[in-house]
């Protein structure tokens, strides 16, 4: 892509034009010259470790799925206790994607939510996520769904106020 420049690329209202303007010039000048370079480097290193272990989570995921449909997903709760907590996050996270289609508005609050609904004393619970996911739990699994229906009814029924008076 060829680089464009306008009105909003200097426009601070946006993060990654304060990032850019203000906060790499700073920490270059105060701290680290070579910043960029650093940030470059770093993000090359994270960029092959995390496909690395993206590889892993595939036969991980695998061996804790129960049952699989076009809408829900089934992990054992016995074998997601086995994982390291950083595996059990991604075979969550990849269970999620493949149930939901993508992980938009999926955020490390849930994921964490989720893991405490699977690793926690309850045998029973559910919790919901955006844009209609469920997981419940049961003493042995954990299942991944997608509702077909909202979850929550956004604007409830609104009923007549009874007559009051007022003084």
């Amino acid at each position: 892509l060829e680089w464009v420049q306008d009105a909003t690329n200097q426009d601070r209202v946006f993060l990654r034009n304060r990032v850019r303007v203000d906060l790499l010039p700073t920490l270059a000048r105060e701290y680290n010259p070579r910043i960029r370079e650093v940030l470059t480097r770093f993000a090359r290193v994270t960029r092959a470790e995390d496909d690395w272990l993206e590889s892993l989570t595939g036969p991980l995921l695998a061996a804790a799925c129960l049952a699989r449909s076009a809408t829900s997903l089934t992990l054992s709760v016995a074998a997601l206790a086995t994982l390291h907590p950083a595996a059990r996050r991604r075979v969550l996270r990849r269970a999620l994607e493949m149930v939901k289609g993508d992980l938009r508005r999926i955020a490390f609050g849930h994921i964490e939510a989720a893991l405490a609904l699977a690793s926690g004393g309850t045998r029973h619970g559910s919790l919901d996520l955006p844009d209609r996911i469920r997981i419940q739990r049961y003493p042995d699994r954990l299942v991944v769904s997608l509702a077909q229906q909202p979850l929550r009814v956004l604007k409830p029924e609104v009923l007549p106020a009874p007559a009051q008076e007022f003084c």
